[in-house]
């Protein structure tokens, strides 16, 4: 719970006109459309672009993470961080003191742990640069170059009692660290996921675990 309050409070790092720079997270909210599901709503959220700013600072004018929730999340949120609820700054209640953020997070814990049936919907889009001043490949593909994109809709398997969000980020681990002891990925050190990680290896594998990710071009 303390790292999905920390989405939700720290700034994000992403890169806007080809520079590196930080925003507020829970800003530029806009919808998001996918077949099968209702509108969803798409907003920044920290941490999501991990070492992907660094790596293609001045190569690309934007990259970004936004994090996909049902309507009403968003706003919510806003509500419960506007509210200090968030906050890591400690208050005194009687004789104990604790923070507005621990308080809620031990909320969240009691109120939302479930091991119902989830999804995970991920997008990732590249937007081919039309070099106009102020224009910005926001989700919703307003740019009229072309749009190259890979989605993946992902659901618990009842099978091995597995929730989508186990597999998306339990088997991704599992597969890079056997690229690691096999040789696939040599190098040592510092290992970025971008560079350093066979793409085409590193999606034959996730497809052999039941998780499917389309490639598309517009």
């Amino acid at each position: 719970m303390e790292g999905l309050i920390n989405e939700y409070v720290e700034p994000a790092r992403i890169l806007r006109k080809g520079k590196l720079i930080t925003i507020d997270p829970l800003t530029e909210p806009e919808d998001f459309h996918i077949a099968g599901f209702s509108p969803l709503v798409a907003f920044h959220t920290s941490g999501g672009t991990s070492t992907l700013p660094e790596t293609f600072e001045e190569r690309v004018g934007e990259c970004f993470e936004k994090t996909l929730r049902y309507p009403g999340h968003y706003d919510l949120l806003c509500e419960l961080k506007e509210l200090g609820l968030f906050s890591s700054e400690k208050m005194k209640f009687g004789n104990a003191e604790i923070s507005p953020r621990a308080m809620m997070s031990k909320i969240f814990e009691g109120k939302f742990a479930s091991k119902g049936p989830d999804v995970c919907i991920m997008r990732l889009e590249a937007h081919e640069s039309v070099n106009r001043p102020g224009v910005r490949g926001l989700l919703g593909g307003r740019l009229k170059g072309r749009v190259a994109s890979f989605t993946m809709v992902d659901h618990y398997d009842p099978k091995t009692d597995m929730s989508a969000m186990m597999r998306t980020t339990a088997f991704p681990a599992s597969i890079v660290v056997q690229m690691l002891a096999s040789g696939a990925i040599s190098k040592r050190g510092g290992v970025l996921q971008e560079v350093d990680v066979p793409a085409d290896l590193f999606l034959d594998e996730v497809e052999k675990r039941g998780i499917k990710i389309e490639y598309a071009i517009q």
